[in-house]
């Protein structure tokens, strides 16, 4: 095939996709709703006191329609949450279920439920990627945080925080993110001496209540970013968008 290289465009900026994962009550929610004019599709109830316009769909089914209104429909929304995408996973599960006459996902053989439910999440980001586009809004999604075992072909086994999905969907949902960010509470961990004897200590976990984003891919938990930024960066919106709006510019020691 013969390529016209006057042809070649520049690529031109979008909107952010942001996924972000962490344990119950850390503030993921808090932070979501911070970003410019958003309107959550809340799935488990978890807004609060916030007074953010949602909508709270029973389905997947749903749930698409929702997105696809959010595509068709004028409206002045510059963010777009998914709250959250455990419980998205559920409805979808319900969703595969009902399409095949199943009465759990793993009753057919071969794990061709688990195939079938992975299947099913693609009309969710063929949806997200058009909203993108058409919208130009930012997509933040919201997943609480399991530990998972990791049996590296180089390494020991180690213990890992990734989003609460199955492995092929916490694949996708974190392969198709621009950011990828762990929310915690920073904790500090003293060795308080046990007896006489030094060498034995009892730890201890203390915490002032700072709420953290970690940013850059570790072992210890699932996070990435297409944007130059800090290891960690407060979990507030306005610290968190500064990197957005100028990538380049940043401070490794704040």
């Amino acid at each position: 095939m013969a390529i016209d290289l006057k042809s070649l465009q520049k690529n031109r900026a979008k909107a952010p996709r942001i996924l972000i994962h962490g344990g119950e009550g850390v503030g993921k929610t808090t932070f979501a709703c911070s970003a410019p004019s958003p309107v959550v599709i809340d799935l488990e109830s978890g807004l609060g006191v916030l007074e953010v316009p949602h909508v709270q769909p029973d389905t997947y089914i749903e749930v698409l329609d929702v997105i696809n209104a959010l595509i068709e429909q004028e409206h002045d929304y510059k963010t777009v949450v998914i709250d959250s995408l455990d419980a998205l996973e559920s409805m979808i599960t319900i969703e595969t279920c009902t399409r095949n006459k199943w009465s759990s996902i793993s009753e057919p053989a071969y794990g061709r439920g688990y195939a079938e439910r992975t299947a099913l999440w693609t009309p969710l980001w063929v949806a997200l990627d058009k909203l993108r586009d058409v919208r130009n809004v930012i997509i933040i999604m919201i997943a609480h945080s399991q530990i998972v075992k990791v049996e590296d072909p180089v390494l020991p086994a180690f213990d890992k925080h990734t989003p609460h999905l199955y492995k092929t969907e916490t694949a996708k949902a974190t392969e198709w993110p621009d950011v990828v960010g762990y929310a915690m509470i920073k904790t500090y961990v003293t060795a308080d001496p046990v007896g006489k004897s030094e060498k034995v200590a009892r730890c201890r976990a203390t915490s002032a209540g700072e709420r953290v984003l970690l940013t850059t891919s570790n072992p210890a938990y699932t996070a990435k970013s297409r944007y130059p930024m800090p290891e960690e960066i407060p979990l507030v919106w306005d610290e968190f968008v500064q990197y957005l709006k100028n990538p380049l510019k940043i401070n490794r020691g704040k």
